[in-house]
């Protein structure tokens, strides 16, 4: 087993746990039907979010690609990102259905400064994880950081913020700035 190999096991392992987390919480709500009072703002962040882990998963093949070695100081800032990641992946979607039932919208708003400092953090981890990969110790260019400083600042303006419409641009926004432009990237071998 190559080290990149074994970097991008560890990885994938941990992804396929929080997306597995993921969707075995959209499976209990699912379940529950009749006791979750619907709300399309929860879902809607729980699938950008798989969109996400995915979008980041792919993004690792191309950080870890042909690596020959690397010391758990330099795999210390990527496993911050990573751990970061998974705790917003899994903190998208209640864990349970009570028996009372559950409403999403009331979910979201309480989870919010939870979720959104969770992905503020993970914007700000990317843009360091950006710099040391850069070998940059300041913006040198805006131009490499220009979606990870948009992408920040919505997850600044949807965690201070209780307005739906507010939510909503947040999460169309990074999605357009994020995960968009390399729904069409292609693996392949250099």
């Amino acid at each position: 087993m190559s080290v990149s190999e074994y970097v991008l096991a560890f990885v994938t392992l941990l992804l396929g746990l929080a997306i597995t987390d993921l969707l075995a919480s959209f499976h209990k709500l699912l379940r529950a039907w009749r006791r979750v009072k619907w709300d399309w703002l929860t879902p809607l962040l729980a699938l950008l979010m798989l969109f996400g882990a995915v979008l980041f998963w792919w993004l690792c093949y191309v950080w870890f690609s042909g690596v020959q070695s690397i010391s758990i100081l330099q795999f210390l800032p990527k496993l911050a990102f990573l751990a970061v990641n998974v705790l917003m992946i899994v903190s998208v979607l209640p864990d349970d259905v009570p028996e009372q039932g559950i409403d999403l919208r009331t979910f979201y708003f309480e989870s919010r400064v939870h979720i959104w400092a969770l992905v503020t953090i993970g914007f700000v981890l990317s843009i360091a994880v950006n710099m040391i990969d850069r070998g940059s110790t300041a913006f040198d260019s805006f131009q490499p950081y220009r979606n990870l400083s948009v992408s920040l600042l919505l997850s600044l303006l949807a965690l201070s913020s209780r307005k739906v419409w507010v939510q909503f641009v947040a999460m169309v926004g990074i999605f357009a700035v994020q995960t968009a432009p390399f729904l069409t990237w292609t693996l392949y071998n250099p």
